[in-house]
């Protein structure tokens, strides 16, 4: 005759076993690396542009050593035909924010146009992208959504999944006739 196996029930003073945090760290880890990677990411203006005063930018343009400029709505971008040494670092590349409104306002254009020295390409950007107007505005969502999905019903799947019906135990089959 054998004997059945203990039922491991847990007294008042018993330790509960330890439970597996590993694969709700690693989605948490994961979760708030994708959303930092997003936010650096979107909050990135141009890596190899450094930012420069609207002033350097207006020095360097009425000196004649700016290449091409591409004005958008808030900044203007470009590349200089000599690198110079502007707040302690040599810049080749250059951004410059502007005033809100300037970039779009056609004076400022003009004064691009007419004081440009010859050679100079001036462009536009537009501002109205598919990026900036529909897949942007999702992300939050996207990740709201992975996060109820991965964290939420993921564990009620496997809560439910793990779930059996007790056995029934019987201790001494005499007594139970």
């Amino acid at each position: 005759m054998t004997t059945p196996e203990p039922l491991n029930y847990l007294t008042p003073g018993a330790v509960p076993p330890p439970k597996r945090l590993r694969r709700g760290f690693l989605g948490w880890l994961i979760f708030l690396g994708v959303a930092a990677l997003l936010f650096v990411w979107l909050k990135q203006a141009n890596p190899g542009s450094p930012a420069i005063p609207l002033s350097d930018f207006y020095q360097q343009f009425n000196v004649g050593n700016v290449a091409v400029v591409y004005v958008a709505d808030d900044a203007v971008a470009g590349h200089l035909a000599k690198p110079v040494t502007i707040g302690g670092q040599i810049v080749y590349q250059f951004r410059a924010y502007l005033p809100p409104g300037t970039g779009s306002n056609w004076a400022f254009t003009q004064f691009l146009l007419e004081k440009s020295s010859p050679g100079t390409v001036i462009a536009a950007e537009p501002v109205n992208n598919v990026l900036n107007n529909v897949i942007l505005p999702f992300i939050p969502w996207l990740l709201i959504f992975f996060f109820i999905w991965f964290f939420v019903f993921r564990q009620l799947r496997k809560n439910n999944a793990s779930r059996q019906p007790m056995p029934v135990v019987v201790v001494n089959p005499e007594e139970a006739r």
